[in-house]
């Protein structure tokens, strides 16, 4: 069919720690999906399958899902674009290192699925609008635990010229976990300057 293609996709993961082995696992997904070339008003792609994990230690039990994602744009005007994507993963290893937004125990890894949209609208030619908002669902092997996570956003791009912009943003961030003490919230606000070429 012309501006649509479908493909089979295989694919596969190792992960070794070296200082963390009960963790070594790998990850495998088989996935069939449709790709909506750029010529439409809706393009991207979308996909489904099956994700399997399976850890080094025969003592920890294999783990499979179902596998979907994608990422379809849709130009609703010539000044509005909505993007929306769609994930599923395994996280392996424990997050708890600096920098995750994990907090606490997180047994031997978690599935993630992950869905957010996006939208971009240019409310004058230098100065743009972008709204966001996404949810997460992540589900923990090893040990009880599930959280969601809700995320919402704002911000402004003003470009002064070609090669300078200044920018800003306020996004919302919620985890809300079945660990006590692993629940909690976040407002970020940050502010940019910036340079393209």
């Amino acid at each position: 069919m012309p501006d649509y293609v479908g493909y089979l996709r295989v694919g596969g993961s190792q992960f070794d720690y070296w200082h963390a082995s009960l963790n070594n696992s790998s990850t495998y997904r088989v996935d069939i999906g449709l790709q909506i070339l750029p010529r439409h008003i809706i393009y991207g792609e979308a996909y489904v399958g099956y994700l399997v994990q399976n850890y080094a230690q025969s003592s920890l039990p294999s783990t499979s899902a179902s596998d979907y994602g994608g990422r379809l744009v849709w130009n609703v005007t010539r000044l509005t674009t909505l993007t929306f994507t769609g994930l599923r993963a395994f996280n392996t290893g424990t997050p708890t290192v600096s920098g995750t937004a994990v907090s606490g125990p997180a047994g031997t890894g978690y599935l993630s699925s992950t869905i957010a949209v996006n939208a971009d609208h240019e409310l004058l030619r230098n100065l743009l609008l972008n709204l966001n908002a996404g949810y997460e669902n992540d589900n923990f092997q090893g040990i009880t635990r599930t959280d969601n996570v809700f995320t919402a956003g704002a911000g402004l791009t003003y470009r002064v010229n070609r090669n300078l912009f200044l920018g800003g943003s306020l996004t919302y961030y919620q985890r809300s976990s079945t660990l006590a003490g692993a629940s909690y919230t976040q407002n970020i606000l940050m502010l940019r300057v910036g340079t393209l070429f």
